[in-house]
Order: structure tokens, then C-alpha cells, then sequence
């Protein structure tokens, strides 16, 4: 359940927050939060995440189907069971279904996170990044208790 629950999460938050954005903010409107640092910054984005591979619509379609298939058959039949490893397929099935969404719906993404020295991006592109992380921290992770010498 926490697999589902959190993708979930991930995909409400960021399609609330992007409804938001699309309905108070004009593209290519922004306003600082922390000057020079952080602003928020409604972009209209018809590419990967962080503005890689623009339009290449019906790829990145395509791509994130494969990920939310994949990612949901490989959740039923291994049935991963740690709780890391279970957050991090969630939030990365979030953020595919959210970005996914808004390609089928909208035609683009709406990112909207500015931190004026990277491509704009939104809950959705952090989510996933963050869930790549977490797999990898995962992976590298040293088991707990006795080491066993060969």
C-alpha cells in the first residue's frame, strides 16, 4: 500500500500545484522568492525533464507509459519489500503519471520551479529524481548486523 499511497501523493501534489500555477500565472510570468536565487516561474515545457529532449512529444509519451507499466508490473510480481525501496518506486510512478497527464491533457508540462541556474522544473521532475536517488541509496547501502567472512 505504501507503494500506491505515495505515488498517489506525488500525483496530487503535483497536479494541484500545477493547476495552480496555470491558473495565476501568465507564461512566462515570474516572481522572485528569495531574489536571484529562487523564483517562481510559469514555463510551458514540451520536453523531458529540466527542458532535455524538447519536442519530442509523442516519445516522451511513449517513454512514460513504458516507465508507469514497467514500474507497476515489476511492483506486482517482485513485490519489493523494503520500505526505501517501495517510497522510491512510488514517488518515481507519481511523477511519471503527473508529467504523463499533462502531456495527454494539456499537450505540455508546466514547470514552474526556478532556481536561476537550472532549467525550470516541477514536483513531478523532482519526484522522480529524488526516487532515482533513493534507489541508489538503496543499492549502496550497507546491510545491517553480523558481516559474514568467507
Amino acid at each position: 500500500m505504501v507503494f500506491l499511497f505515495i505515488a498517489g501523493i506525488v500525483f496530487f501534489i503535483d497536479q494541484l500545484t500545477k493547476l495552480f500555477i496555470r491558473q495565476n500565472f501568465q507564461i512566462g510570468e515570474s516572481i522572485p522568492v528569495v531574489n536571484n536565487f529562487f523564483h517562481i516561474t510559469r514555463v510551458q515545457n514540451r520536453g523531458a525533464a529540466f527542458g532535455l529532449m524538447p519536442e519530442q512529444h509523442l516519445l516522451l509519451i511513449l517513454v512514460a507509459l513504458f516507465v508507469v507499466v514497467f514500474l507497476a508490473l515489476y511492483f506486482w510480481r517482485k513485490q519489493p519489500k523494503g520500505i526505501l525501496m517501495r517510497i522510491s518506486l512510488g514517488t518515481i510512478l507519481g511523477g511519471a503519471v503527473g508529467n504523463l497527464t499533462d502531456r495527454l491533457f494539456i499537450g505540455n508540462v508546466t514547470d514552474f520551479l526556478d532556481f536561476c541556474i537550472w532549467p525550470v522544473f516541477n514536483i513531478a521532475d523532482s519526484a522522480i529524481v529524488v526516487g532515482i536517488v533513493l534507489i541508489l541509496v538503496s543499492l549502496f547501502k550497507k546491510p545491517r548486523g553480523k558481516l559474514i567472512k568467507n
